[in-house]
């Protein structure tokens, strides 16, 4: 399975202490998914690269809500 991710300006709470960004995607048959990240690790040594994503990323307006839920309760 493959999934196209967007992010979205979203941030929440996941188990009363780790902030995640919303993202919303879908995947190669058309299930539309919404994620919750909480890290990102590019796979890439090349500086020029990594201060794209990181620049491509903070241009993401950053909207948080307070929303908190358990892990336990995600599939």
């Amino acid at each position: 399975m493959k999934l196209t991710l967007t992010p979205t300006g979203t941030v929440n709470t996941i188990d009363g202490h780790q902030q995640a960004r919303i993202w919303h995607g879908e995947t190669d048959s058309g299930v539309r998914v919404k994620v919750w990240i909480a890290f990102i690790q590019p796979q890439t040594a090349d500086p020029a690269r990594l201060a794209a994503f990181e620049e491509s990323l903070r241009q993401v307006k950053v909207e948080r809500e307070l929303v908190n839920f358990s892990m336990r309760m995600v599939i």
